[in-house]
């Protein structure tokens, strides 16, 4: 392909993908598009990050909007889309106020399974502002530690080893998470931080560019998120989401799953990780931001005979706080208390327990 010198403006031949030194120094190094293509085909994730280093690091104008336009190309094509998205979102990402993390959703809406976009969602989610989105890729990463471990498994590759090496890097990342949404840090990992150190306004030439390729979902065949207004508002404890009868019906768009971050971080603990129920996507996690009542700072079991956990309390709060139709738990301290009648009472709210094997019989009843 022939390219103009940046330097002396001369015309030569080149391969890309192979340097060339102009007679004046210059050296040329044209985007192989149709190498990266080829890659993007076959799934080399790698070549998602390089694309991105190569935006980033000394490209001319003319080169970045070349990248630009075949990543919308190649997002048409659907055994390249997924990769091309991947890239876009890496570009993306790295200037604000961009909608990298709806793209990012997009691509978990059509490859649920991929442990490596979950990842990717999580790493863009911590970019938030919001931290809401916080505790969303605390949840990103506890999933795509699942589907990771279930993907090596289904292969045989699930080794005593291999599961230690995952389990490894799931504990650090879920270290890291916790301390930042403890505030013990402003970043939740360095990548998150060298990313934020690196983001800039969208301002100059390229900016037409970028927001053509904010709409790259488009042409790779992905919709925006549909927000469904639920009938109905479910508190869940941990052991509800332990309990395969409760989390198979999950999956219902008229009821909104909701639990606190005590429960998410109890599972995150979990020894199994790898048999973290799949449906806790559908579960939405929420801080507690109502001090606990009396009445559930009470509520005592004669028959456990012992006092609830703090866990137990954040549940019950939690219900108070979103007016919840039901919590749903196996928990004596929640269902053998008199709990509902102490908080309709006092509070003006009519809500039942609901243990996990009886939630299928309440959604008929109540749906």
């Amino acid at each position: 392909m022939k390219v103009t010198c940046t330097l002396c403006k001369r015309r030569v031949k080149v391969k890309p993908g192979i340097p060339y030194n102009c007679k004046c120094g210059n050296v040329l190094d044209p985007f192989p598009s149709g190498k990266y293509g080829q890659r993007f085909r076959e799934y080399d994730f790698p070549s998602v990050r390089e694309i991105g280093d190569r935006f980033f690091d000394g490209s001319t104008l003319e080169e970045r909007i070349e990248i630009l336009q075949f990543l919308m190309d190649m997002s048409h094509d659907h055994n390249s889309r997924k990769l091309a998205l991947l890239a876009s979102i890496e570009i993306l990402r790295h200037f604000k106020d961009t909608n990298y993390i709806e793209i990012a959703w997009g691509v978990v809406r059509e490859w649920p399974r991929d442990f490596t976009v979950r990842y990717m969602l999580a790493n863009c989610l911590d970019l938030s502002e919001n931290r809401c989105d916080h505790l969303e890729a605390l949840k990103q990463r506890m999933i795509g530690t699942s589907i990771h471990c279930h993907y090596k498994r289904k292969k045989g590759e699930l080794t005593d080893e291999k599961y230690r090496e995952i389990m490894k890097r799931h504990i650090k990342k879920l270290y890291e998470e916790k301390n930042f949404l403890m505030g013990l840090t402003e970043h939740s990992c360095d990548k998150v931080e060298a990313i934020h150190r690196t983001q800039v306004e969208l301002t100059g030439e390229l900016t037409y560019h970028i927001r053509s390729l904010e709409k790259v979902w488009i042409g790779a065949g992905i919709g925006p998120r549909i927000h469904r207004v639920p009938k109905k508002k479910c508190i869940v404890d941990t052991n509800a989401l332990s309990n395969r009868d409760s989390t198979k019906l999950m999956t219902d768009p008229d009821v909104e799953f909701m639990a606190p971050l005590d429960v998410l971080i109890e599972l995150s603990n979990w020894g199994r990780i790898d048999r973290l129920p799949f449906e806790l996507e559908n579960v939405r996690i929420v801080e507690v931001e109502m001090k606990i009542p009396r009445e559930v700072n009470e509520m005592f079991s004669n028959r456990k005979g012992k006092e609830p956990s703090l866990t137990d309390k954040k549940v019950a709060t939690l219900a108070i706080q979103e007016r919840a139709d039901a919590i749903i738990s196996d928990d004596r301290d929640l269902w053998d208390t008199g709990l509902p009648y102490k908080i309709e009472k006092n509070y003006g709210v009519r809500m039942e327990v609901v243990r996990p094997n009886e939630l299928e019989r309440w959604l008929r009843k109540n749906i």
